[in-house]
C-alpha cells in the first residue's frame, strides 16, 4: 500500500511512515503548489492513499463523488507531534486492509472509516 502527503500534511509525519517502512510520496516535495482535485488525480493515478488535513478532500469525495484511491483524514488537534504520529502509526496498523477505497477519519477519540466502491 502506497500513500501521497498532500501540502497540509506535516513533514514530521511523513518522516515518520517512511521510518516504519511506508511508501509515502509528498507533494510538497513533486508537485507543489498544485489544487485539490490534481492531487487526488495524482493519488489515483499512482494507486496511492490520501494522507491530509484538509476537510476540502471530503467535499470532492461525497458531494461531487470524485473517485479515489483511499483518503485518511487526519484531525488531531491540540496534542504533541509525537502523540499524533503515534494515532496515524497504530491506525495504520490497525485498519491497513480497511484503508483503500475508503474515507478514513483519525481524531484524537475515535477512528471513523467510510468505505466508498
Amino acid at each position: 500500500m502506497k500513500f501521497l502527503a498532500d501540502e497540509s500534511f506535516d513533514f514530521p509525519f511523513i518522516q515518520a511512515m517512511r521510518n516504519e517502512g511506508y511508501d509515502v510520496s509528498a507533494i510538497v516535495e513533486t508537485n507543489s503548489g498544485v489544487d485539490d482535485e490534481a492531487v487526488l488525480k495524482i493519488a489515483n493515478d499512482e494507486a496511492r492513499i490520501l494522507l491530509t488535513c484538509d476537510k476540502d478532500f471530503g467535499e470532492l469525495v461525497f458531494r461531487l463523488k470524485l473517485i479515489h484511491s483511499g483518503i485518511i483524514l487526519f484531525r488531531v488537534p491540540d496534542v504533541s507531534t509525537e502523540l499524533k504520529i503515534s494515532f496515524l502509526i497504530n491506525c495504520l496498523k490497525n485498519h491497513f486492509g480497511k484503508l483503500a477505497l475508503s474515507f478514513t477519519v483519525i481524531s484524537s477519540q475515535k477512528i471513523r472509516i467510510v468505505s466508498i466502491t
